[in-house]
């Protein structure tokens, strides 16, 4: 019984929980109050199974029509569907892509596509299709978004002339839904360039602009002025010219010399420059030739302008000849100098310099620079071993020229020297002297003559106005111990004014200020008729600053810039002898004591000078201030002799003289093999955990000081930000930041000097989560539902044992991975499960006692039955086998042949994919199948390059490998027409 007992009041009835293909009868039977009535039979018997229907869309009158609306609105596109079983729904856009924007809602009775603020982009035709087991239904609606037009197409310049210009350009790709009415041209200038942009004009207003590239108005250039020749060899003539005296309104780009055989009739291109004057070389020794010179601008070319007399190749010897600026050069102390003597010759003179006689060697603070057509000297902080005469010799096959350069370092005058006392009285003493090696650069007016009991730290004047190398100090007192000491003025000297304001100088004045007051004092009662000038009554330790006024009949000038100020204090003392505390075949070690006294103010630095033995002159050692009592000089040659000795400085800026000299040090090795001293634990395996700090530290010796060097394995160490060496003459250090997989290996320290060599490894691991398996990720076995992987276990293994293997896998046309097995323990594992026809990637992750390493992915690889495939496309121009027809600058056309073979059904059609050269992914071209050998892929990006393939399918469903790849190809609009060129190709 099919009903309750009781029976049901209506009359119909669906009778549920039958079984598929059964084959039935029914009944029915009536109840009242007396009981059940008989029986009425239905005719027949009844087979269960479903009902199909065909899908059906049925389409509202509105949808019939062009569907407008408004940009910036809704599409909302309703239709009505049916069909058993329930179809399935696609919504698709023709000749484009649905926008990311669109929202489809779809039940068993109906379906509506949606797009919230619609442009004039969403104009189009839209197709939608149901699809069951009974057929397949589609309809197309047509949309059409009423918006302002789309940019105009391919705007460029037609014509141009000096005072118009013509430009052309394509309707725009979407007129918005209502016809174009005009266009708008704007010009926007800017300097001497312009630039348009046009606009389409329909009932909704201006669409969007689209703009030239600049443009400007010009001709070809004049002819360049003035063709000289400058040089001449014998297989190369230098050419000079002026630019044109009007560049055509386009600036000069480059010129061309041009040049041909006197006898010749054909004009050759020797060089292309961008400056006015060029060498043009290769040519024939003894040959005429003519040359000539064209300028180029991006209009084109000028007029040739011809040298004029053809010039025969041939070397013109030229005798050396040096051009003086000045023969004598001053040069603050501290200051850097540049000497630099302009040089002529033919061939090339050979350029020597000397110094006092001796020839001059290069050091760290004279370096000697040859050019060709110049000599310089650069002297880095001028000292007091810098002043001398300079001798510089050219010569040549043509003759030798010599010219001499003084050289004056300004300075305050050296101590007077030889001080001897020549005669004792019960109430004075004689005392003489000789004076300084080197007076400051300017004469020695005169000395001060101070005195000061051996009882009392007070020196006190004797004389300050001494003009002789001889005093005698009187009114001593009898039995008393003196001890004198005796200074050198060094005048304060000054230029004559760069203009006299129309009337001779008759004088100066002088003024003196203390550095920390702002009162100027005149120093002169009358007015100086010289350049100099001896300032009296300073006070010791006191900084002094002077500033100096010219006068002439109109009155007195402006003042100068005030000098640096300058201490009045007492010299420092030399420092002791200093000692040699190691050798090596450059370098010596000196160590010497502090001056005995400081001058009144502290000792701030040394300065340590040598000279080569026997007859060398003292030069500087360091040219930075050294503060310790000792010093290593290096850049010294090995068995040469050296003397050595050094100079004190305290805070006021006084030097003093130099202490006495080492004697004679020869510079050669004294070996010791290099040694290795590390910490025992680098002796074995160094684990390190990922993220943190690897440092190997070391301590080392030996004689000379060994060459370090740090490899990992076997490969020199590359510093980066996060790995640093760092090393002292007596350890070194590598230290690895935030370590990671591939810093795992051996490092190994190696030291070398001529003693020998030593090596000490250390063994690394960083603990980390794997790294990828070996790849490639290889698939065999392929069938209608399963494959093979295989692959290799990881090169890193993250410092711990690989545990087991993760298998993951997702369709191409999804983002989300599914895990196929987790607890793969071999190098290879058979997929199940899988669908035919569907396109797969697969990934193998290593698992360690760190976490999850990381993936290798398989090529993409589409499941098919293991039969016939019909073979692809067949390739009329190797070795591509699709070729590309035609390219815009958002579609490529694309062309092939039918494949030689069908694999034994007729071919049905074809699909394309395309992708992105700078990425790996294929992507689907084509929505529908393609019955032609042809197919236009569009919705391409501008100036994008891509690559394309072909796959062919047979009416058993059988789908052939991808043909070879076209490409890659650019998306760019074909070239126009380019005026002034000729052999121009456009390459694509």
């Amino acid at each position: 019984m099919c009903t309750p007992p009781t029976g049901i009041q209506g009359t119909k009835l669906t009778i549920t929980d039958l079984k598929e293909g059964g084959e039935y009868q029914f009944r029915v039977c009536a109840i009242n109050s007396e009981g059940v009535g008989e029986a009425a039979n239905v005719h027949g018997t009844v087979v269960t199974s479903d009902r199909a229907e065909a899908p059906e869309i049925e389409l509202d009158a509105d949808l019939r029509k062009v569907v407008s609306v408004r940009a910036g609105g809704t599409l909302r596109l309703f239709v009505a569907i049916r069909g058993r079983p329930e179809p399935a729904v696609k919504w698709e856009k023709v000749e484009g892509t649905l926008t990311e924007r669109a929202a489809v809602d779809t039940t068993s009775s109906y379906t509506m596509l949606v797009i919230d603020n619609v442009n004039r982009f969403d104009s189009g035709k839209y197709s939608l299709t149901l699809e069951n087991s009974s057929g397949t239904k589609s309809a197309i609606v047509a949309v059409r978004i009423l918006d302002t037009p789309s940019a105009p197409q391919k705007l460029a310049v037609k014509e141009l002339k000096r005072d118009s210009v013509t430009l052309g350009w394509e309707t725009p790709l979407t007129d918005g839904g209502s016809k174009i009415t005009n266009y708008i041209i704007e010009d926007l200038p800017e300097g001497g360039m312009f630039y348009f942009r046009v606009c389409a004009v329909n009932e909704y207003g201006q669409g969007q602009m689209v703009a030239t590239k600049e443009i400007k108005v010009s001709e070809v250039p004049l002819p360049p002025n003035k063709v000289t020749l400058v040089d001449l060899t014998k297989t190369s003539v230098s050419l000079a010219w002026e630019k044109p005296a009007h560049d055509g309104g386009s600036k000069v780009m480059c010129y061309n010399v041009e040049f041909k055989p006197k006898t010749g009739d054909k004009w050759g291109t020797a060089c292309t420059v961008k400056v006015p004057e060029a060498t043009i070389p290769n040519l024939t020794p003894n040959e005429a030739y003519l040359f000539r010179v064209v300028a180029i601008n991006e209009k084109g070319k000028s007029e040739p302008k011809d040298l004029g007399l053809p010039v025969v190749a041939k070397d013109v010897g030229i005798e050396p000849s040096v051009n003086l600026l000045f023969t004598t050069y001053s040069v603050k102390a501290g200051d850097d100098l540049t000497l630099e003597v302009p040089v002529r010759g033919r061939p090339k003179p050979v350029v020597s310099w000397k110094k006092d006689g001796l020839p001059l060697k290069q050091t760290s603070s004279v370096t000697i620079l040859n050019t060709a057509t110049s000599s310089k000297i650069v002297i880095k902080e001028a000292t007091r071993e810098h002043v001398g005469k300079f001798e510089i010799t050219l010569a040549n096959a043509a003759g030798t020229v010599t010219a001499d350069i003084g050289v004056v370092v300004l300075d305050k005058p050296g101590p007077p020297k030889a001080i001897k006392v020549d005669a004792v009285t019960s109430d004075s003493i004689t005392l003489s002297w000789s004076p300084p090696e080197y007076n400051g650069g300017c004469s020695i007016s005169n000395y001060i003559v101070e005195k000061r009991d051996t009882n009392s730290q007070e020196w006190q004047m004797a004389a300050s106005n001494v003009a002789r190398t001889a005093f005698k100090a009187g009114r001593l007192t009898h039995g008393a111990e003196y001890q004198f000491r005796i200074y050198s003025y060094m005048l304060v000297t000054w230029n004559e004014p760069v203009s006299d304001g129309g009337s001779p100088v008759l004088g100066y004045h002088l003024e003196r200020k203390e550095r920390s007051s702002i009162l100027w004092t005149k120093m002169n009662r009358g007015m100086i008729k010289d350049t100099e000038y001896k300032v009296n009554g300073i006070e010791e330790g006191m900084m002094y600053e002077y500033r100096v006024y010219a006068e002439n009949i109109a009155g007195i000038g402006k003042c100068s810039k005030a000098c640096e100020a300058v201490a009045a204090r007492d010299p420092c003392d030399p420092p002791g002898t200093p000692v040699v505390t190691a050798v090596t075949r450059t370098s010596v070690s000196l160590s010497w004591d502090k001056p005995e006294y400081d001058g009144g103010a502290k000792v701030s630095g040394y300065i340590i000078e040598r000279r080569d033995l026997p007859e060398g002159r003292w030069t500087r050692c360091n040219f930075t201030n050294v503060p310790e009592t000792h010093y290593d000089v290096t850049g010294l040659t090995e068995n040469s002799q050296y003397d050595f000795r050094v100079i004190a400085k305290n805070a006021a800026g006084l030097f003093s003289i130099p202490s006495d000299n080492t004697g004679p040090i020869t510079v050669k090795d004294d070996v010791d093999p290099p040694r290795i001293m590390m910490d025992v634990k680098f002796r074995e395996t160094v684990h390190v955990k990922a993220g943190e700090t690897l440092k190997i530290n070391a301590d080392l010796a030996g004689r000379p000081a060994p060459v370090i060097s740090w490899t990992k394995d076997g490969k020199e160490i590359e510093l980066r930000a996060r790995i640093q060496i760092i090393s002292t003459d007596t350890s070194t250090c590598v230290i690895v930041k935030d370590c990671i997989r591939r810093d795992s290996g051996q490092y190994a320290l190696t030291l070398q000097n001529i003693g020998g060599t030593v090596t000490m490894p250390i063994n690394c691991v960083i603990l980390d989560k794997p790294g990828a398996s070996a790849g490639p990720l290889q698939i065999t076995g392929l069938t209608a539902e399963e494959c093979t992987l295989s692959w290799g276990p990881p090169q890193e293994a993250g410092g711990a044992k690989i545990t087991h293997y993760v298998v993951e896998r997702r369709e191409t046309s999804r983002l989300a991975w599914t895990l196929v097995k987790g607890d793969v323990t071999k190098t290879y594992f058979k997929v199940t499960g899988l669908l035919k026809g569907n396109e797969y990637i697969f990934r193998v992750l290593a698992v360690n006692k760190h976490g999850l390493g990381e993936a290798l992915e398989s090529d993409a690889v589409k499941i098919t039955d293991p039969y016939t495939f019909p073979s692809a496309p067949a390739s009329v121009d190797p070795p591509a086998n699709v070729r590309i027809t035609e390219v815009t600058k958002n579609s490529v056309s694309l062309a092939w042949q039918r494949p030689p073979y069908d694999g034994g059904s007729k071919i049905t059609g074809y699909s394309v994919e395309r992708r992105e050269a700078a990425s790996g992914r294929w992507v689907k071209a084509n929505f529908t199948n393609i019955i032609e050998m042809g197919f236009t892929v569009s919705g391409l990006n501008q100036d994008e390059s891509y690559e394309f393939r072909v796959y062919a399918k047979n009416a058993v469903g059988s789908v052939s490998n991808p043909s070879l790849i076209a490409g890659p190809v650019t998306c760019v609009d074909a070239c126009g027409e380019i005026s002034g060129l000729s052999n121009v190709s456009c390459l694509l």
